[in-house]
């Protein structure tokens, strides 16, 4: 899922500086397919609380239906997505803005991956279902405390601290 945002990011930004072939795009979009329909056949939704593996995979289902409006599955991978990113939303965040990881690496991670993807949702045409799944202003009052929070573990210096679990 991870893959197929980058993809999509790099894309449309390398676009604006030389188009890409039709053969391009049609192999790209063939990939891009396959990664939706890996993503919705084996969601990484183990247990029933907040889960990083499962945001980065709505995430990127957000981001792929959204590349990809006209295709037959995307307003049901859009409405998967939508509804996964505010679920997620509400269990892995706390009152105070902080993820429920502990960690200020994967707080950061989520921050970024909830903000990526329910910008993605933002882009689904208003004729799709998805498009009214997320509650916006309290996506964005849980984005807010996020980036709050992440804001108050800066030291002075602009740096952050190492606190948690950071995959070393």
């Amino acid at each position: 899922a991870i893959r197929a945002s980058n993809w999509i990011w790099a894309l449309a930004i390398s676009e604006m500086a030389l188009p890409l072939s039709p053969s391009i795009h049609w192999i790209v979009a063939r990939s891009l397919e396959q990664h939706a329909q890996f993503i919705v056949q084996y969601p990484d939704d183990r247990g029933p609380g907040a889960n990083n593996h499962y945001i980065a995979d709505m995430a990127g289902l957000a981001h792929i239906s959204a590349a990809l409006p006209s295709h037959e599955d995307a307003s049901n991978w859009g409405e998967i997505a939508a509804t996964g990113l505010s679920e997620q939303a509400n269990l892995a965040v706390n009152a105070a803005g902080f993820s429920y990881e502990g960690s200020v690496g994967y707080h950061r991670l989520i921050t970024e991956l909830l903000t990526h993807g329910t910008l993605a949702t933002m882009r689904f045409p208003s004729s799709w279902p998805a498009s009214h799944v997320i509650d916006y202003p309290n996506q964005w009052r849980i984005l807010t405390g996020m980036f709050k929070a992440a804001n108050a573990l800066q030291k002075p210096n602009g740096r952050s601290p190492q606190l948690g679990d950071h995959d070393a």
